[in-house]
């Protein structure tokens, strides 16, 4: 993976995109991120915190990840994560 944005490819709609860039150009998208979390920005945030953090992916295993998903909820200019 090379980036995580809130921005879909000009060719695919999709109303609150979550798109995982992969190398060599291919993506992985989320086209309705705003089911999970209002506009999807909290997942954005999420996701992109894991990325850039691998030694703190050992989280994703117990209920930190959940706490920390509800930090960059309920503060979005949280500067946690």
């Amino acid at each position: 993976m090379v980036d995580i944005v809130d921005r879909a490819p000009d060719a695919v709609p999709a109303k609150s995109p979550l798109v995982m860039a992969m190398a060599g150009g291919d993506f992985k998208l989320i086209k309705e991120s705003s089911l999970y979390t209002p506009n999807g920005a909290a997942l954005l945030q999420f996701l992109r915190f894991y990325w850039l953090h691998p030694d703190s992916r050992s989280e994703l295993t117990d209920e930190r990840a959940l706490e920390r998903l509800r930090e960059v909820q309920l503060n979005p200019n949280s500067t946690s994560i």
